[in-house]
């Protein structure tokens, strides 16, 4: 596969977003005044790990950075509720870069509890509550004068349900819900499957034939995508809303992204492995895009208006048609690979080429090409040789 997002990437793209992050964090630190876990944390991690500390975090991490900073800016009281999440998320995502005996007092909000998704662990109260690293493999927890330690390879009712992907280092099918993670919207159709472990497996086979079709895109992947959260089968109501005349049952595929939460993938689950495959591809050119846009306009002054999605009934603005022809154009390239691959040999392609490439040349007439910067003239010229050479 092409890859333009990768070549810009790798030339400062992802330098320039953690600067950005940095920033960010500076700014909530200095709201919050010197002295706080918060701060001490982030100090800890700084001096260990260095000012680009966030490339290493988790996208929950990321997440309550940008909550809390959005919060903090618009001098919002939720400030306060994402300075927690912020340092529970970090706790998490750094503990194994954490001295030992390193400790933090984070208050727990509603009852959902404190997620520890790295660490593979849930903490069901509520409150302040203390954390600790003791060593490694073990964790401390302190609450109302009791002391709890929790080892880490057999963490008992402190577990969270989570389910390694096979052949991938460090990846996980993460069915956990709570308001520390996610806004309300996107956690709304986070549910475990009924076999999780099967689930990871699907995605474990799905991610093998990337790699047997494009290497190159799976080593992308797999360097970029760590959580896939399972979704539930969508009510008739979601779709009306997510996707009109998109059809219901359990076979719907409602899967999707989101802007900062870098590396993570809400996944539907097709029955076909090849169409899995696609489904991943379409999610990571979604987070690899999402990442150019975090350091870079594409486009300034977009036209206030909604355009024909060739993808979807329902009109898309301006950023959501843009990102279905980057995401369409890489699936094009991927299913015309696996189309030539051995490792599809025998297996009906999802989408019918000839009309992807129709529907993608029908997205670029659509497109209002004035208001794109030079990065966003970059990305159309790219898209256009795609269908030059289809």
């Amino acid at each position: 596969m092409r890859a333009w997002t990768f070549d810009i990437l790798d030339h400062g793209a992802r330098a320039t977003a953690m600067a950005l992050r940095a920033q960010k964090l500076a700014l909530i630190l200095g709201s919050r005044g010197p002295g706080t876990d918060l701060d001490t944390l982030v100090s800890v991690i700084a001096a260990r790990e260095g000012p680009e500390f966030f490339a290493y975090a988790t996208p929950f991490a990321v997440k309550n950075l940008e909550r809390c900073f959005v919060a903090t800016v618009k001098g919002e009281a939720a400030a306060a509720e994402f300075a927690e999440y912020l340092l529970l998320s970090l706790f998490d995502a750094f503990f194994d870069r954490l001295p030992d005996g390193f400790r933090c007092t984070v208050r727990i909000w509603g009852e959902e509890g404190g997620p520890l998704p790295r660490l593979g662990l849930h903490l069901y109260f509520r409150g302040e509550l203390g954390l600790a690293r003791l060593d490694r493999g073990r964790l401390g927890i302190h609450r109302g004068g009791e002391t709890m330690v929790v080892d880490l390879g057999q963490p008992g009712a402190f577990g969270a349900p989570r389910t390694a992907i096979p052949g991938q280092a460090e990846t996980w099918l993460l069915p956990m819900r709570a308001h520390a993670l996610y806004g309300p919207e996107e956690r709304e159709g986070v549910a475990p499957t009924d076999d999780d472990s099967a689930f990871a497996a699907e995605i474990g086979a799905a991610l093998a034939i990337i790699d047997a079709v494009d290497p190159a895109l799976g080593r992308r992947i797999a360097a970029m995508l760590k959580v896939y959260v399972p979704l539930a089968p969508p009510s008739e109501a979601f779709l009306a809303w997510y996707a009109p005349g998109a059809t219901t049952g359990p076979e719907a595929d409602i899967s999707y992204s989101m802007p900062f939460l870098p590396g993570l993938a809400f996944l539907s689950r097709p029955k076909d492995p090849l169409y899995l495959a696609e489904v991943i591809v379409h999610e990571f050119l979604h987070n690899e895009l999402f990442l150019v846009q975090e350091t870079c306009f594409l486009f300034e002054g977009a036209p206030d208006r909604a355009f024909a999605s060739p993808w979807r009934s329902d009109p898309r603005t301006y950023n959501g048609l843009l990102h279905g022809l980057h995401v369409f154009t890489g699936i094009a390239d991927f299913l015309a690979e696996a189309a030539a691959s051995p490792a599809c040999a025998g297996r009906a392609l999802p989408r019918d080429l000839g009309l992807l490439h129709a529907q993608i040349a029908a997205g670029l007439a659509a497109l209002d090409r004035g208001c794109l910067t030079d990065v966003g003239q970059h990305l159309m010229a790219f898209l256009e040789g795609g269908v030059r050479t289809a």
